[in-house]
């Protein structure tokens, strides 16, 4: 645990071969000449293939009895930002800005293939990317999803930023794969946000919290500390939670390549935790002990464990 505390030059060489000098220049030129003939036929392909169409999709919903608690939306984006915030309204409002890439007829291809789905199934509403080559996997909540491409033919590239206003007070999971992070901004019952390269930007926080990504940083900041435990999770990235002042709650703290950081001063250290292992049938019950001590902040309360391969953590006080 520790205090919280803020020409190479490389040269080319010509050789000069003995040629004459006026051969040696027209050879020169010549080469000069082909090199522009290439690059240029290059660009004109390029910019003949090299094309782009941007459309918005608005679609919207609402859950069929506004009352349940368990009452819970979930985006699940491919290629894209994610960006979700609370109103004080019923239903849920999705805004699609999608750009797609590609040659003209890989273009209108993409446009008839592609779309977003919002659908709703009792209690859960959920929004998605949907193509032939997405594949959408179920089991209650769990939703995976698997994009296969052909690989031998170079096909169109899309990107779906997500904006969606959605019910105060429900349950929410936003989650993004690649080229966007993912934003949630407002008080939820509780929040789940995930992205594989980029980053989660969560504010207006207020309850309990699962934040995880691969490649990129998590920034949390909190009005009120969370009553359930949470936990936040990165490979390669920095993890920072801005809490209140009367933080109360115990840190559970791992990392091959980081160090925890608080300018909370009333701490101090916990026993490892000790965890009883299933019997297996030959050697009667073990124990596994934990490899970090854990901290105590305040009274102690709710669980923040924390999980980083290459960062550090940073847990600061709000003002």
């Amino acid at each position: 645990m520790k205090p919280y505390n803020e020409s190479n030059h490389t040269h080319s060489v010509l050789l000069n071969m003995d040629i004459p000098h006026v051969w040696r220049s027209k050879a020169m030129n010549f080469s000069y000449f082909f090199l522009c003939l290439v690059l240029g036929l290059l660009l004109q392909a390029k910019t003949s293939k090299a094309q782009s169409f941007t459309r918005t999709i608005t679609k919207k919903t609402a859950f069929s009895n506004k009352s349940n608690p368990n009452n819970k939306f979930i985006v699940k984006n491919i290629n894209g930002s994610v960006s979700i915030e609370a109103y004080d309204g019923n239903t849920i409002q999705m805004t699609v800005n999608e750009k797609i890439w590609g040659s003209s007829d890989k273009i209108e291809k993409a446009k008839k293939e592609l779309s977003y789905k919002l659908e709703r199934d009792g209690n859960l509403i959920l929004a998605y990317p949907d193509a032939p080559f997405i594949t959408i996997t179920r089991d209650g909540d769990d939703i995976d999803f698997c994009m296969h491409r052909n690989n031998d033919e170079p096909d169109y590239r899309f990107t779906d930023d997500v904006t969606i206003r959605v019910p105060r007070g429900i349950l929410v999971d936003g989650s993004t794969i690649n080229k966007g992070k993912v934003t949630i901004v407002g008080s939820f019952k509780k929040v789940e946000a995930g992205n594989v390269n980029g980053t989660l930007e969560l504010h207006h926080m207020t309850s309990e919290t699962h934040a995880s990504t691969v490649n990129g940083d998590i920034d949390i900041h909190y009005d009120r500390a969370p009553a359930r435990d949470s936990d936040y999770h990165t490979v390669n990235g920095t993890i920072s939670l801005h809490m209140p002042d009367n933080l109360s709650a115990d840190v559970y703290f791992q990392s091959m390549h980081g160090d925890l950081y608080t300018d909370f001063n009333n701490i101090k250290r916990l026993k490892p935790e000790i965890h009883k292992e299933s019997d297996d049938g030959t050697s009667g019950v073990s124990y596994r002990v934990d490899k970090t001590t854990p901290i105590r902040i305040g009274d102690g309360g709710p669980k923040l464990r924390f999980k980083v391969l290459n960062g550090d953590v940073y847990i600061r006080k709000q003002s």
